[in-house]
């Protein structure tokens, strides 16, 4: 069945997420959870609270889902395999791959080391699901010496184990996934401090936080950061961009990779991009094609994702990275008519700062 971008438009404005503000919640009757349902745009959307929470971690033996850690010079690595909860105090084994670490020291505690072949571990307390620092002594060194690590062991909640994998992110509390929408193309998942996921078949997942949000200490790799509102956004689709000017969310677009005649500055086009251009012009946001996303991961429909046109978008990919040019894959300019309506409305998430009502489409 076909959802239409006002239908998308109507959903994230019952969430709280677009930029237009959400109309008055109707209260209706408690049902063993509450329910909130609002109207919007004639639509009726109903979502439920989370369940009451009891014991996160009950006494046992986790494998964390997800472990991160910084600091240090970058030559040794950390890893935390089990986490054991005992007594709701949670206790991880981290683990350097170093064997020259004889303690960790936390809250001004020691805890020795055990060394198995080149590594040094040792059981320690730890905070979940929040970042904490450690002390990590090493004698590589011309003298013995404390090194500040920053480390992060998430292990879901009971509430977020109610939520599929997929969702959960370290943080943020999950609220509801809409979609799919513009046939398949894409979801958009919903969270409590108004973030927002944007899942893309076949080309990744993207964080949409307002501009001043903290980016969550544990999101997952795999997931790009884009940041609602960003200026003097690149264009590389004229058919985009025209859409995007008759539905009033082109202001922000100052770069393009084609020529024409509003003032828009070029800066190239597929592997002629023009990276330098770019960061003179301070790009918040690079808008490429569905095929940019394919070719980077191999996926391109005429195979030759190891061809010269492919090992220069690399190229290009890597100077975006290396200038913290976000980059997101358009799929609208392939897509059906009928389905731009929700191409745009989720560009209205995008480009709409946040506090800020962008022109109805």
């Amino acid at each position: 069945m076909k959802i239409y971008g006002k239908k998308l438009i109507a959903a994230l404005l019952a969430a709280g997420v677009v930029c237009a503000a959400a109309p008055s919640a109707l209260a209706a009757a408690e049902l063993g959870a509450v329910q909130v349902v609002r109207t919007v745009l004639g639509m009726v959307i109903a979502s439920q609270t989370a369940p009451e929470e009891g014991p996160d971690w009950p006494d046992g033996v986790y494998e964390p889902e997800a472990f991160r850690f910084s600091g240090g010079s970058g030559r040794v690595a950390i890893s935390c395999p089990q986490v054991e909860v005992r007594r709701g105090q949670a206790w991880a084994e981290i683990v350097f791959s170093s064997k020259n670490y004889p303690y960790i020291k936390v809250d001004g505690v020691e805890y020795d080391t055990v060394h198995e072949g080149d590594t040094s571990s040792a059981v320690i307390p730890v905070k979940l699901n929040e970042e904490m620092t450690i002390l990590g002594m090493t004698t590589a060194m011309s003298s013995p010496h404390e090194i500040e690590y920053t480390l992060f062991i998430y292990l879901p909640t009971a509430v977020e184990r109610e939520v599929s994998a997929e969702y959960r992110i370290p943080g943020l509390r999950y609220l509801s996934t809409d979609g799919p929408y513009a046939d398949g193309a894409f979801t958009l998942s919903r969270y409590d401090s108004g973030a927002a996921l944007i899942t893309l078949t076949g080309a990744g997942r993207y964080l949409l936080l307002s501009p001043e949000e903290e980016i969550p200490a544990g999101l997952p790799e795999d997931i790009r950061v884009l940041r609602r509102g960003a200026e003097n956004v690149y264009v590389a689709s004229r058919t985009l961009y025209d859409a995007l000017k008759s539905a009033g969310l082109a202001d922000s677009v100052t770069l393009a990779g084609f020529e024409n005649a509003d003032g828009l500055t070029f800066a190239g086009y597929g592997e002629m991009m023009e990276a330098a251009q770019l960061l003179r012009s301070r790009c918040g946001l690079a808008i490429l094609p569905w095929s940019f996303a394919e070719i980077l991961a191999g996926a391109s429909e005429d195979g030759d994702s190891n061809g010269a046109a492919a090992a220069q978008l690399r190229k290009v990919a890597d100077a975006l990275g290396e200038l913290h040019v976000p980059v997101f894959p358009d799929g609208s300019e392939n897509a059906d008519a009928d389905w731009m309506e929700d191409w745009l409305a989720l560009y209205r998430q995008i480009l709409c700062p946040e506090g800020e009502e962008g022109d109805e489409a």
